[in-house]
């Protein structure tokens, strides 16, 4: 056979330290429990190791979790040789109330994010997951959502999964409005209040993060 081309590293960050298991681990050197930076730069030091071990081939994570947490700290993992980061839990916790809807606070954290990775040269890949009963119009409300805050903040290695339900085959699932040609964006988003705006040569991209209505000017 031709080998691999690359590796994903799973369940990386710090949610092992009490949410996987019923114990946590602990630091050999100090006898305590570790620390969350102190566990995020060993796992650095682990991905680090993996990409060395696999020869330099393409290496990915899933540990950034989401806007929020990287603005706390799993931006620490992004300092790591991989070459990619995913957030599992962009936008939304899987069975969060079909109407949380981030906050523009909880929205500009997941941008950064998605600005930071690119900074760094490194593949962002953001999974949206809607795994509560809801209706095709409340779906397709997240779909468009998801599709419009991933636009405001896509460069050239930005991926965006959104996964309608818990058994979706997104493998097999072809969305026509994830795959609209904008072109190529004219520069980076902009803020009006609650409504982030960014421009490409085909068309604009427009999210309202408020809960209330909003005017905007097509041109």
């Amino acid at each position: 056979g031709g080998g691999f081309d690359g590796a994903m590293v799973d369940s990386v960050g710090d949610d092992v330290l009490g949410h996987y298991a019923s114990g946590v681990p602990v630091n050999p050197s100090t006898h305590q429990t570790y620390s969350v930076t102190t566990w995020l730069g060993d796992e650095v030091l682990l991905l680090n190791s993996d990409k060395a071990a696999i020869g330099g081939k393409y290496l990915a994570f899933n540990g950034l979790v989401s806007g929020p947490d990287y603005a706390r700290d799993s931006s620490i993992l992004a300092t790591a040789n991989a070459d990619a980061g995913i957030a599992e839990l962009f936008l939304r916790q899987p069975k969060s109330s079909i109407n949380a809807f981030p906050s523009a606070t909880e929205m500009q954290q997941s941008l950064a994010m998605m600005t930071a990775m690119a900074a760094r040269g490194k593949a962002f890949l953001g999974w949206t997951k809607v795994w509560v009963s809801a209706s095709s119009a409340q779906l397709a409300k997240w779909e468009t959502f998801s599709l419009g805050v991933y636009l405001l903040g896509r460069s050239s290695a930005s991926y965006l999964d959104f996964m309608p339900s818990h058994s979706a085959d997104n493998t097999v699932t072809s969305y026509s409005n994830l795959t609209t040609n904008l072109g190529a964006a004219l520069g980076p988003y902009t803020v009006s209040g609650s409504t982030f705006t960014r421009s490409f040569q085909s068309g604009k991209v427009t999210v309202n993060a408020s809960t209330y209505a909003v005017s905007i000017q097509v041109v």
